[in-house]
């Protein structure tokens, strides 16, 4: 969740023994200090360090999202030889800094390599968890469209395949092909676009971190495995990025007709630069569901993610839009406090409008593009417009 890739090789041999707790901790503490920039700057990739103009700025930007906050270890459990479970004490000094509970009340989870290394990202990242500032007005306006695709596949769908006429019709509206894919990456390619993630978005938002020249978010819902075979391929292609919202209790299913994505796909994508988000565990429209059952929904999903990958999951596409699709008021309130308590910072809206112009304080209830069925001067119709949301 917190840590940069660090050596435990001193303790690995007796790893099943906890007195070796304090040795892990000692190593853990020294490498999320706040003062520590140069060894962070050193273990960026190549692909992180071209976000900035050199450690000047990287520097700039590191301070003002973490110099105040302090983060300890509070317990550290030892599962096996290939992993930790650590849960932290996440604090600030700073009145306006709203830490959500959910970090402080849940172990996280993290894995050995081979090379005796915990494996997960940085607290100095660019995939690191976004720390908000309360008391900070916002009002950025920024035109970024954010496509909503489901299927890629090289044909549509065949009716004769489906047990009825409602689930082929489902099927043939979210589909998008690969030739039709293909062309629209070619597109933002010749035309200078720069696919970005969500988290990237928000570390512009809350940071001032620099965001290319028309950035654009594409993203996935659900977690098909035809996502993997057909859209991942090309993006690493043409060197794309994606958000893939994951709804967690379908993965290596075939439910619903779809195959779905294992957690070793999953994986893969995740580390060669894709962003998983969630999706909640069973597809469940949150506006329809009691308190209890939308907690179990959004934390669960989550934490299932974390514990899988070793990310930090941030950001949710509601199933059908719920509730904020259908204007539902008071369960977007109740949503919104649960969410913030979890940790989340945005949501992503199942919208029918296509709006690609938006309020980026509005962040649980942002715009998306459906991407389907569209002709390529459709879809660049959709994202050069100005379409306000």
């Amino acid at each position: 969740m917190f840590l940069n890739p660090i050596s435990v090789s001193k303790v690995i041999s007796n790893i099943r023994e906890i007195k070796n707790a304090s040795l892990i901790e000692k190593d853990i503490l020294s490498l999320i200090d706040s003062h520590n920039l140069n060894y962070f700057w050193n273990n960026l990739s190549q692909k992180e360090k071209e976000n900035f103009i050199n450690f000047k700025e990287f520097r700039q930007y590191e301070k003002s999202k973490y110099s105040n906050i302090s983060i300890k270890i509070d317990k550290i459990k030892i599962e096996n030889n290939n992993s930790l479970s650590i849960k932290f004490l996440v604090t600030s000094t700073h009145k306006s800094i709203r830490i959500p509970q959910y970090y402080n009340i849940h172990y996280f989870t993290f894995s050995i390599n081979s090379k005796k290394k915990l494996t997960q990202i940085g607290i100095f990242s660019l995939k690191s968890p976004i720390i908000i500032y309360s008391n900070r007005t916002f009002n950025k306006i920024i035109k970024i469209p954010i496509l909503m695709l489901h299927r890629v596949a090289p044909q549509y769908p065949i009716e004769s395949e489906y047990p009825n006429a409602y689930a082929y019709n489902i099927d043939y509206h979210l589909t998008l092909t690969t030739t039709d894919f293909k062309s629209q990456l070619q597109y933002l390619k010749d035309n200078n676009y720069h696919t970005i993630n969500m988290n990237t978005l928000y570390n512009y938002y809350y940071y001032d971190f620099p965001l290319p020249k028309n950035p654009i978010i594409i993203t996935f819902d659900d977690g098909r495995e035809s996502a993997f075979q057909y859209a991942y391929p090309l993006l690493l292609k043409y060197h794309d990025t994606a958000v893939f919202n994951i709804i967690t209790g379908f993965v290596g299913s075939d439910k619903k007709i779809q195959k779905y994505m294992n957690w070793k796909q999953i994986k893969t994508m995740y580390n060669h630069g894709m962003e998983i988000e969630s999706h909640t565990v069973t597809h469940l429209a949150l506006g329809d569901l009691n308190f209890s059952e939308m907690n179990y929904q959004i934390l669960i999903s989550k934490a299932s993610i974390e514990s899988k990958l070793g990310s930090s999951v941030q950001f949710i596409a509601y199933p059908s839009g719920s509730p904020f699709r259908n204007n539902n008021i008071p369960k977007e309130k109740i949503l919104i406090s649960r969410l913030k308590y979890y940790g989340y910072v945005a949501g992503l809206i199942d919208d029918s409008f296509n709006r690609n112009i938006q309020n980026l304080a509005n962040s649980y209830a942002l715009y998306r593009i459906r991407d389907s069925n569209l002709s390529l001067s459709g879809f660049i119709t959709l994202i050069t417009s100005n379409i306000i949301g």
